[in-house]
């Protein structure tokens, strides 16, 4: 999908899809947090932490990190979500495949 909206003046393969609007380099994962992340995210949140006592604020890699567990848990091959996060299989398979996580995400 990315590759189907990058702008044709980009013909680099390894040019950024969303480059940083100031100085066109990767995106400051801090600064897109503050300044972009909490002002669309944290409205749309703010009603089911009402209810928890225990919830912290939803994060950029706080939905990476559900979504790793979300395919582990559904059976999705380690090395193929690796890729599709950027990530190796050894830390998927150390981090994701802990037996804590996966009794979490059994069904009941």
């Amino acid at each position: 999908m990315l590759k189907s909206i990058k702008p044709k003046s980009l013909t680099d393969k390894d040019s950024l899809v969303f480059p940083s609007p100031v100085k066109g380099g990767a995106i400051n994962y801090n600064n897109f947090t503050k300044q972009v992340w909490h002002k669309l995210v944290d409205p749309i949140t703010e009603n089911s932490r009402q209810h928890q006592q225990d919830c912290q604020t939803t994060t950029p890699y706080s939905c990476r990190d559900t979504f790793i567990s979300e395919q582990v848990g559904k059976g999705v091959p380690s090395a193929v979500v690796a890729k599709w996060c950027d990530t190796s299989e050894r830390v998927i398979n150390a981090v994701y495949l802990d037996n804590k996580v996966l009794e979490h995400l059994r069904p009941l």
